[in-house]
């Protein structure tokens, strides 16, 4: 038999057994199999699935109140105030400006790129602007909002998830320690941008 302790995929074993059973029109076996499915597994793919066989769910049923809207202002606002305290800024740091990054002629040349529509020659030097400021947290976090502002999405959410990966890590290692740490030098502030 398929279905013994020994085997890795027991809620597995289960599900097909049931399957099978079921194709060959004993539904009572076919219930019982993945009742044993959903009770050795209840979390895992073929438990879930063999309860939902139980109840007579279709795979993947609709979810009827989704909400995936997002208040992305409303996030920035939470993001920046851990930008703050994480690196040590001022209160009064501009999140959104720095001369140094807008009068970058890279991004200069982006803008009058993008309004041209000249979107793949916007977007190299956006990507060559992005990558250079990859490992300075405040650059990165005023380009993320430029980026998506101008719809450039693919480097907004590279900067996004390398600025989210930094925030994780500082909130384990603040769960370690109780006390802010800036979680990866590579993601140091430059000297203060004024």
């Amino acid at each position: 038999m398929l279905a013994t302790l020994d085997t890795l995929e027991v809620a597995g074993s289960y599900f097909w057994l049931g399957k099978v059973s079921q194709a060959q029109g004993d539904l009572a076996t076919a219930q019982a199999y993945w009742q044993n499915a959903a009770t050795s597994d209840p979390y895992g793919y073929y438990g879930i699935r063999s309860a939902e066989l139980l109840n007579g769910q279709s795979p993947f049923p609709p979810v009827s109140n989704q909400n995936l809207t997002v208040n992305l202002e409303e996030e920035r606002l939470v993001a920046g105030d851990w930008l703050k305290t994480a690196f040590s800024y001022p209160a009064e740091v501009n999140l959104d400006y720095s001369s140094e990054l807008f009068e970058d002629t890279r991004y200069i040349r982006g803008l009058e790129y993008h309004q041209l529509g000249l979107y793949d020659l916007a977007s190299r030097e956006f990507e060559s602007l992005r990558a250079t400021y990859k490992d300075d947290a405040l650059n990165s976090f005023r380009l993320i909002k430029e980026f998506l502002y101008l719809g450039y999405y693919q480097s907004a959410i590279e900067l996004a998830a390398q600025f989210r990966a930094c925030q994780a890590m500082a909130i384990f290692l603040y769960q370690r320690t109780s006390r802010p740490i800036l979680p990866m030098s590579s993601m140091a502030p430059t000297t203060y941008p004024g």
